[in-house]
């Protein structure tokens, strides 16, 4: 009876204890760091991901190191793309970096969600041969603005569940990208090009097409970052080839 009682008030008494601990307002150690606290970047935000796809572990990487980054800053982009979820809150987070500027450098290539983070920078900078390219949102492999089309192609009674309700979600994310990206473009003829899905997702978009479509694209890649994105991507020698 008197260890019923005693263990009764044990738990009341962790109960008010986690009560109090989670009523409390935690301390604003999210907040941003006061300018003065910050410290410049030492080398540029490299995202080139080993097989080629943002994921969100790039995106908590790089959304730190610009909490954390004072004045100018240069990213490094080498991929084929990602999930909306991992892009977009990279691109919001260069939109809103405010106390310096930001250039992307594309050495080689930035598809798909590597465009939508260049495109969020001040300046895209492109190296020889270098391209860009649409950045219209694919789901399952199919792009979104085609599968919004499946219900001017086929009547209502033979499309199924599963296809009708991905349609469905196509057309958001289409609408939700073309959107952000009517705010980083100059003309309706890059948003058309970028977003629209006329072409294939992996046509490319050479330094020319982007300059006539009015991206902020420019050349002179420094040396520097050709050889720090490739020591990344170099393949390390097998223990046999050593």
């Amino acid at each position: 009876m008197l260890k019923a009682g005693m263990a009764g008030l044990t738990a009341i008494g962790a109960f008010i204890a986690l009560t109090e601990l989670f009523s409390k307002k935690p301390k604003p150690s999210d907040e941003k760091p006061p300018v003065k606290a910050r410290q410049p970047l030492s080398c540029p935000i490299i995202i080139a991901p080993p097989n080629g796809i943002i994921t969100g572990e790039d995106t908590h990487r790089v959304q730190g190191m610009l909490r954390e980054a004072y004045g100018p800053v240069d990213i490094v982009i080498h991929c084929y793309g990602g999930y909306c979820a991992a892009v977009d809150p990279i691109v919001h987070a260069i939109k809103e970096y405010t106390i310096g500027r930001v250039h992307a450098h594309v050495p080689y290539f930035a598809f798909s969600g590597g465009t939508m983070i260049a495109l969020a920078t001040k300046k895209i900078i492109m190296g020889d041969g270098a391209v860009l390219g649409p950045v219209d949102p694919q789901m399952a492999g199919f792009a979104a603005v085609d599968l919004m089309r499946l219900h001017t192609v086929k009547s209502g009674d033979a499309i199924d569940d599963v296809s009708h309700l991905m349609a469905m979600t196509a057309g958001k994310a289409y609408n939700e990208t073309r959107e952000l990206v009517a705010t980083m473009v100059k003309t309706p003829e890059a948003l058309e090009r970028l977003t629209s899905g006329q072409s294939s997702h992996g046509n490319p978009i050479p330094f020319s097409e982007a300059k006539a479509l009015q991206l902020p694209v420019d050349r002179g890649v420094p040396e520097a970052y050709y050889k720090l994105l490739n020591g990344r991507l170099k393949k390390p020698k097998l223990l046999w080839e050593i």
